[in-house]
């Protein structure tokens, strides 16, 4: 899981990479050190997507609202 305390440790390597967190969520770092967007993979009608995110306030209104559709689906199966 990608808490602040992981965010916060993440060190620069030779080649860029991905730090996962869960759900298809996860932070790309770059060779410097620095974290780019935060970016969320899902499928939809079975297509791939990536959603980007910018910061960290509109990722926690993300899972929010992903939480949200969730709870829906469940309550309302037919729609």
């Amino acid at each position: 899981m990608l808490t602040d305390t992981t965010f916060r440790n993440l060190e620069p390597k030779a080649k860029p990479y991905k730090a996962y967190g869960r759900d298809g969520m996860y932070v790309t770092v770059s060779t410097t050190g620095t974290a780019t967007f935060f970016r969320y993979d899902h499928r939809l009608n079975g297509r791939r997507g990536t959603l980007i995110i910018r910061t960290v306030w509109t990722v926690l209104y993300t899972i929010g609202f992903l939480q949200l559709l969730d709870l829906l689906l469940v309550l309302l199966p037919d729609v």
